[in-house]
C-alpha cells in the first residue's frame, strides 16, 4: 500500500498493489502474479486536482536463473 499526501492533490493518494510469488525449482525460477490499483487524476471546474477513476493492472512475470 502506498499513502501520499501530496500538494497539488485536493485528497490523499492510495494505491495498492497485492499478489504472490512462486519459486520453483530450489530458486532457480520463480512465477510472480501481481495486481496493482492505481487512482487517476484530473482538473475538475475549479482547477483542483481530483480523483477521477480508478486503473487496475495485472503482472504476470517468469524469472530464470542460469
Amino acid at each position: 500500500i502506498q499513502y501520499s499526501n501530496l500538494e497539488r492533490l485536493a485528497d490523499p493518494m492510495l494505491m495498492y498493489e497485492a499478489g504472490f510469488n512462486w519459486i520453483i525449482s530450489g530458486h532457480q525460477s520463480k512465477l510472480s502474479f501481481n495486481y496493482q490499483s492505481r487512482p487517476v487524476f484530473g482538473q475538475n471546474n475549479s482547477g483542483d486536482w481530483v480523483q477521477t477513476l480508478r486503473k487496475g493492472m495485472f503482472v504476470l512475470q517468469w524469472q530464470v536463473s542460469i
